[in-house]
């Protein structure tokens, strides 16, 4: 086991991560994982995949006499219980009997509870074994901590904020949308007495604005707007494009930044992203008509995909009912 510092939060922190990179059961638990994902987003609807699936669910969103805050779980995976995740596995599984396992449900369930009891580590020298809670470096561990979450808006959650509240978790940070009169201190202690382990901190929008992942969403009185969202310890220490890297993992990078601001940013801040992604890479060395390339290929990609997902949605109107 071993220790990555919370750079971004007070006092650094230190997140403990058990690597299962070669333990025994890695390799099971990576089969396992796989069609354990398909349950999620199953039980509760809550789940996102990422930012862009964020941007989707709440663009149309009406935000007159709305708020925008988000709750976020301490310690998750290291909170979850085990007996409590393999129940809510088991429960998964009985409601959702199409999806493809394996093995037999009643072995697939044992091989995963095989695999999260497996909690075998070495700290300082000495030998220990983690007797509850989701181990993080598992590949079990997110998808587990995520069915487990669905399960407990399903029961609670969900019914403490009501049907009028907007809520969207992304593993164990939950983007929630309510009316302005909501009282978000007392919806805090009721998600709190829910499971004795499962604990929630809220933070609230300040000035209109709330970073969610990595988008800064502004409420805008009658709908929302969003551009990219960077931590205060952000240091722009990106790859040289003197490095030793390859010509396309620079580029790559690079890449990656313009996609994203494509994908996020709303048309009121994509020039301020375009013009940060050319001066931050531009004191790296990288050659400005590079960047100006490279903006273009996203903008070329960007448009590949619109079209294609504008295809796929007029395709599947045009399906006959009958059929």
């Amino acid at each position: 086991m071993y220790g990555l510092p919370k750079t971004h939060k007070s006092g650094n922190p230190m997140r403990p991560i058990t690597s299962g990179v070669g333990s025994a059961p890695h390799q099971l638990a990576k089969k396992l994982a796989k069609p354990l994902s398909d349950l999620l987003g199953k039980t509760s609807g809550t789940h996102l995949r990422n930012s862009g699936d964020l941007l989707n669910r709440i663009k149309d969103e009406r935000m007159n006499d709305k708020k925008l805050a988000s709750f976020d779980v301490k310690s998750l995976f290291t909170n979850v219980p085990l007996q409590d995740a393999m129940e809510a596995v088991r429960r998964a599984l009985d409601d959702n009997q199409d999806i493809a396992l394996p093995v037999p449900k009643a072995d697939f369930i044992r091989l995963v509870r095989l695999c999260v009891e497996f909690g075998a580590l070495e700290f300082e020298g000495n030998e220990y074994k983690q007797i509850d809670g989701l181990a993080m470096g598992s590949p079990l561990s997110p998808v587990l901590a995520c069915i487990f979450m669905e399960t407990l808006e399903t029961d609670h959650f969900l019914n403490i904020v009501g049907q009028s509240t907007t809520w969207l978790r992304y593993v164990d940070d939950i983007l929630v949308i309510v009316n302005k009169q909501q009282d978000l201190d007392s919806v805090l202690r009721k998600l709190n007495d829910v499971h004795p382990k499962i604990q929630f901190t809220c933070e609230q929008e300040q000035d209109g604005k709330l970073p969610f992942l990595d988008t800064l969403i502004w409420n805008r009185e009658s709908r929302l707007m969003f551009s990219v969202y960077r931590k205060p310890t952000n240091k722009n220490d990106f790859i040289h494009f003197y490095s030793s890297h390859s010509q396309r993992t620079k580029t790559g990078v690079v890449l990656g930044f313009y996609l994203r601001a494509f994908r996020i940013c709303s048309k009121e801040y994509l020039q301020n992203e375009l013009e940060y992604i050319r001066t931050t890479f531009t004191k790296l060395s990288y050659p400005l008509g590079l960047l100006l390339q490279l903006e273009k290929k996203a903008i070329k990609i960007r448009s590949r995909s619109s079209n294609s997902n504008a295809t796929k949605r007029k395709e599947y109107i045009s399906v006959p009912l009958s059929e």
